[in-house]
């Protein structure tokens, strides 16, 4: 085996032992905290929670791109959005651009849940950064931009 193929080889070792390890961090520093703060968000399941949460980011999708993002099969899926469905949490209506796809969106109720849950995040990762440099968060705010916009470009 040739040096540059056991470069590339580590190189893909590390970034995928980086990958789980920043994963475990971010549940663990940011999420877990939030299921002690009460009220409907305490009350889901983990992928319900993912769920919301990503589509308050992102908008409204189609299950099977909601499912690639949770990585879960279909029939959890369809399972996972019904129950939110039925908490009035999520809907999921006809797409305007392809009548053979639906959209499941976030309701009035889900929108403010989750604005509740973000003003949470947020007033949890201030107290976390408050002992921290400005120019250390800066930094760290730069490079979670450069991560996640080379993610999008993969």
């Amino acid at each position: 085996m040739g040096f540059e193929v056991m470069i590339e080889q580590t190189l893909t070792a590390e970034i995928q032992s980086l990958l789980f390890e920043f994963m475990g961090s971010y549940h663990e520093k940011f999420l877990h905290p939030l299921r002690k703060h009460g009220d409907v968000h305490s009350m889901l399941k983990k992928n319900q929670r993912k769920s919301l949460g990503i589509l308050y980011g992102c908008g409204s999708m189609t299950a099977t791109e909601l499912g690639k993002k949770l990585d879960m099969e279909k029939g959890s899926l369809t399972t996972l959005i019904g129950s939110l469905e039925n908490m009035g949490l999520v809907s999921r209506h006809d797409d305007p651009h392809d009548r053979r796809r639906a959209l499941v969106a976030l309701t009035p109720e889900g929108k403010k849940e989750m604005e509740r849950v973000t003003e949470a995040l947020q007033a949890h990762i201030k107290h976390m950064l408050e002992d921290i440099d400005e120019t250390e968060q800066l930094e760290f705010h730069n490079h979670l931009q450069q991560v996640v916009a080379f993610i999008k470009r993969l």
